[in-house]
């Protein structure tokens, strides 16, 4: 789990991740479904700087997920990851097109990366992963691996003996129109096996993994409780439990349970008019968006079927409407016997 504290102070948010601090304009960041951030790059502004020296020079795989609402007449800047204008690991749109040209160089105008051959889709998430070695390069979107011509000018991989910064333009770039979220920095080739398993999910497994601008990791937990009916009820009486998750991800899936046997449905309301003594009921939470879809089980609540006497019509015990559930106890029910004037007559 990545150790991640955040402080909030007004508009600024600061993490300290791997021991590294990153700067965000709150401005720019928007919550997205309890976990993570949304960026929206702004002119040569600096999303977050490493202090660890890592090291480019050999393997490593760049993902991202990329909304794109529109079209800009000049070069689009997504990502810059490097110190100096023109130099690092940096992520375009061609002029005029969401074409994307991905170049990894370590001096002004050298392009040595590739371009894709395809567009990608304008008012849609879409993931986009790049991969670099010295075997070459690597485009994969949404999991699928896309065609991409060789932009060359030197040899590859690019040595970058620098630290990581996260630019979100440089001067002589556009950046409008490009929404980013969970950016992810590997320092190794991944494969599209290893791209897909975990390219929903909103907490990536730690090995290899250099940044992570997405939030902190989540921890599920869940609770229960009756919202219709009581614990002490007459047998038959409908009884609804609503189970309420934290930190469940997007899509969290409900299992219930009665006696530990799978019961109800994948819903967080259950209902049911079959309990009867001693009945325990609970549910078990998983996340399918976190990797490894972590499961939380939540607290449980034991059932009990009371009867009460009324003596409504007579002294009679074997008599069903002279017991609050309309129906006579066994030897194995609970009872209770008020001082009515009414008191029963044990046979």
């Amino acid at each position: 789990m990545l150790p991640i504290l955040r402080l909030s102070l007004k508009k600024i948010t600061f993490l300290i991740l791997y021991g590294s601090m990153f700067l965000i304009c709150l401005s720019n960041v928007q919550a997205q479904s309890g976990t993570g951030f949304t960026y929206i790059p702004t002119s040569g502004n600096i999303i977050g700087s490493s202090t660890n020296g890592f090291q480019v020079s050999g393997n490593f795989t760049v993902e991202m997920w990329m909304k794109v609402t529109s079209v800009n007449a000049a070069w689009t800047n997504i990502i810059h990851i490097g110190n100096t204008y023109e130099t690092g690991i940096r992520l375009y749109f061609f002029p005029g097109s969401t074409r994307l040209h991905f170049k990894v160089e370590s001096a002004a105008n050298w392009n040595d990366g590739c371009d894709a051959v395809s567009e990608i889709p304008l008012n849609t998430w879409t993931h986009v992963a790049v991969t670099g070695s010295s075997s070459g390069w690597g485009l994969f979107v949404n999991g699928v691996a896309w065609p991409c011509t060789p932009a060359g000018g030197n040899s590859m991989p690019v040595p970058l003996a620098q630290n990581i910064n996260f630019f979100s333009s440089s001067a002589g770039y556009m950046s409008a129109g490009v929404t980013l979220n969970d950016i992810r920095l590997w320092k190794v080739v991944r494969s599209q096996v290893e791209i897909i398993s975990n390219m929903f999910c909103q907490s990536p497994p730690q090995t290899n993994l250099v940044h992570y601008y997405g939030g902190p990791a989540l921890n599920p937990s869940l609770s229960i409780a009756i919202t219709s009916g009581s614990q002490i009820i007459c047998p038959g009486t409908s009884v609804t439990f609503t189970a309420t998750p934290l930190s469940a991800g997007t899509t969290p899936a409900y299992q219930w349970k009665k006696n530990n046997i799978n019961t109800g449905t994948n819903s967080p309301v259950y209902t049911t008019n079959s309990l009867v003594n001693n009945d325990i009921v609970k549910c078990v939470l998983t996340t399918p968006t976190l990797c490894g879809s972590p499961a939380a089980s939540s607290n449980s609540i034991g059932i009990s079927t009371m009867y009460t006497w009324t003596g409504a019509i007579s002294r009679e015990w074997n008599l069903p409407a002279n017991w609050s559930c309309n129906m006579v106890p066994t030897t194995n029910d609970n009872i209770t016997i008020p001082p009515v004037s009414n008191q029963p007559i044990i046979h």
